[in-house]
């Protein structure tokens, strides 16, 4: 039997283009003027494949072989802009806001099973799992060139972030009324007491999840039917996963638990089971999951080149803000069954998964990509008000990687080989900067403040299981189970007031530059090996490792300079 499914899903080769603007325009209103562009791009594909073979007579032979394979990619372009030297604007308040809520939510699934019986039975199965995501985004708000004055308590606005970010808002996050036992135990999905039957706790379960679908439904996710929970970190954070694949990450911060819609949401999955009987009896099964994630986004708010002015003590905020999210599950799983005069069962089980922000599906580098920008360049200010230009990426990768391998022989002769293997890269690169560069004929205003903070996470945790046996006359088990995870951010976070010819003045409150970055990695890779033989002659072998390398690089500056 053969089963395959492939999905390619894309807005877009070139990039679709979302744009809000005012170009050389004059502008006089009473009230206020509102540039606003906006992008919810989402793409959601689900990739099945499953295939079943059977064999029997005097010598069966059963193959079937399974792979699904999804790819997804969004590419926008999302700009608000005011532009043109000729425009000349008067109003209460200017807002020039571009915000992207671009979404993938991914499932592949592969599933093979064969078996096959008869005096000699070979039964071979092979599951396959891949699926490929990218969200490659420009997102950008500037007002550039001309005049532009208001005369409201509101000011001057401009302000770009993804997702869709308030500004003065922390992050995207919001409280689900739910506790932490409650999502402990659907995720572990173990007994509520020990006197307590199955039956009444799977109710149980059943309630409870659909009881957290609709606390996330009443905070305004979109949930289709129930959820199943996986824990990341029991205690800590969870995943919530609905039936169509859409996933939810959850978290405990300060007593409540928070939930955020992550850019990227992606489960791969592969399964086989081989089953074979006769006088000789081969059972061979292998899974394969791999999962590759990218975001490439850029966010800009900017000044360039322009007049701002403000009176009625409006301020002028320029803010650009990041948080998006990768939520990546990666899992693999084979069994083998063997039984005859000789038996031979083999299990293989390999995920993989490479998460990236801030570079491309193949963790290569690329120019322009990652960055965070607030800046005003070049631009003439005399405000009434504060001016406040900030940046902040809050980006985070939150992955789960499992295989599993098992082989059981029995016969006279009865050999069993089980390997697994699980690799995990997640990597962040990111450049967060606040700064003025050139300031027209002078900046004065109330009080100044330049800042930049990157408070980027990487969640990651990763296992390998491996369990043989064999047993007869002469009985022979391996096992081996291997895991690996590699985690990096890579943060650069600049705060700076530079080439400030004519000068920066506050004429009541500070001149603030403050660069912070809190950056962290959460990572646990585990492996285990279990070799079991019986018999006149018992071999067994047994072999785990697991290896882990985490590491923060980068700079902090917080400078003012010629």
């Amino acid at each position: 039997g053969v089963g395959g499914h492939f999905a390619d899903d894309a807005v877009d080769e070139a990039a679709a283009i979302v744009d809000a603007a005012i170009v050389s325009s004059d502008v006089t209103a009473d009230g206020g003027v509102t540039v606003d562009a906006l992008s919810t791009q989402a793409i959601r594909a689900a990739s099945l494949a499953g295939a079943v073979a059977v064999a029997g007579g005097q010598v069966g032979v059963a193959v079937s072989g399974s792979g699904s394979a999804v790819e997804n990619r969004i590419n926008s372009d999302v700009s608000a802009r005011i532009a043109g030297a000729a425009t000349d604007m008067q109003a209460d308040h200017v807002v020039v806001n571009a915000d992207d809520i671009s979404s993938i939510d991914a499932v592949s699934a592969a599933m093979a099973i064969s078996a096959a019986f008869g005096q000699t039975g070979v039964a071979v199965s092979i599951g396959i799992s891949v699926a490929i995501n990218n969200i490659a985004n420009d997102v950008t708000a500037t007002i550039a060139d001309g005049a532009v004055s208001t005369s409201g308590a509101q000011g001057i606005i401009i302000s770009a972030s993804t997702p869709e970010l308030p500004i003065d808002a922390p992050v995207a996050d919001v409280v689900i009324p739910v506790s932490v036992s409650d999502l402990d135990d659907l995720a572990v999905a173990e007994m509520d007491g020990e006197e307590t039957r199955d039956e009444v706790d799977f109710a149980a379960d059943a309630i409870l999840a659909e009881d957290i679908a609709d606390a996330l439904r009443g905070q305004g996710f979109e949930i289709v039917g129930t959820v199943k929970v996986a824990a990341l970190e029991e205690g800590e954070r969870w995943t919530a996963i609905d039936e169509e694949g859409r996933s939810v990450a959850l978290s405990l911060v300060n007593g409540q638990i928070l939930a955020s819609k992550a850019g990227i949401n992606a489960v791969s999955g592969a399964a086989a089971l081989s089953v074979a009987a006769g006088q000789i009896g081969v059972g061979i099964a292998g899974a394969g999951a791999v999962a590759l994630n990218a975001i490439q986004t850029n966010v800009a708010a900017s000044t360039s080149g322009a007049d701002l002015t403000t009176t009625g003590s409006g301020d002028v905020v320029i803010d650009a803000r990041s948080d998006v999210e990768i939520n990546a599950a990666v899992l693999a799983v084979s069994a083998a069954v063997a039984a005859g005069q000789v038996g031979v069962g083999v299990g293989i089980g390999v995920s993989v998964a490479r998460n990236f922000i801030g570079r491309d599906l193949t963790g290569n580098t690329v120019a322009d990509t990652g960055a965070v920008s607030a800046f005003a360049s070049d631009t003439t200010m005399d405000l009434s008000g504060d001016l406040t230009i900030h940046a902040e990426s809050a980006q985070s990768i939150r992955a789960l990687t499992f295989a599993g391998a098992a082989a059981v022989a029995a016969g006279q002769v009865g050999v069993g080989v089980a390997g697994s293997g699980a690799y995990a890269e997640n990597v962040i690169d990111a450049t967060t900067e606040a700064y003025i560069d050139g300031d027209g004929t002078g900046i004065s205003a109330s009080a100044v403040s330049v800042s930049a903070e990157d408070a980027s996470t990487i969640d990651a945790y990763g296992g390998s299981v491996a369990v043989a046996a064999g047993f007869g006359m002469v009985g022979v088990a391996v096992s081996a189970g291997i895991g690996i995870g590699f985690n990096a951010i890579g943060s650069d976070v600049l705060a700076e007031i530079r080439n400030t010819d004519d000068g920066v003045e506050s004429t009541a409150g500070a001149v603030t530059i403050e660069a912070m970055n809190t950056a962290a990695i959460t990572a646990g890779t585990a492996a285990a090996a279990l070799a079991v033989s019986g018999g006149l002659v018992g071999v067994s072998f047994a072999g785990a490792g697991a290896y882990a390398e985490n590491e923060i690089t980068g700079a902090t500056a917080a400078r003012i300079t010629d």
